[in-house]
């Protein structure tokens, strides 16, 4: 397990304990870039083919998708996007969506001391560095009792 925490970033925050979803929930997939749309949710039906993906190119348009969507459980986020960049959607995430979003990870390249600091401030559970790959979203997945 600390070998999980480690290959993700480092953070300490503790795993969702007790987690039990039944075998469907909603994810939310966050990316300006359509090729990483595409290739992260195909190897997340892969994973998880009960899973509804719902997917949008900007933190704005998530937000709203958040607010209209019932039962987002997680939620997966580029970094650096147009009109509201992941930072600032992990940090409202984090204060109105407590309760039912159970792990935001931080999908990026970008892997400076400044980078993670600032993802951790922010309220993301964890990273996963791009290009993303099947076994790390199992990883991590697993890490927060999500698989």
């Amino acid at each position: 397990m600390d070998d999980l925490r480690a290959r993700y970033g480092g953070f300490t925050g503790k795993p969702q304990e007790n987690l039990m979803y039944p075998n469907a929930f909603k994810l939310l997939l966050v990316d300006d870039t359509k090729v990483n749309l595409i290739i992260t949710s195909k190897i997340i039906g892969q994973i998880l083919p009960n899973v509804e993906v719902l997917q949008c190119d900007n933190g704005a348009k998530a937000l709203d998708i958040l607010r209209t969507q019932k039962d987002i459980s997680v939620v997966f986020l580029d970094l650096y996007m147009p009109e509201m960049d992941g930072f600032e959607l992990a940090t409202i995430i984090k204060n109105e969506f407590l309760n039912s979003v159970k792990l935001i990870a931080a999908l990026t390249v970008d892997n400076s001391m400044d980078g993670l600091e600032k993802s951790k401030l922010s309220g993301f559970d964890a990273r996963i560095s791009k290009p993303v790959t099947k076994q790390e979203i199992i990883d991590l997945l697993t890490l927060h009792k999500i698989l």
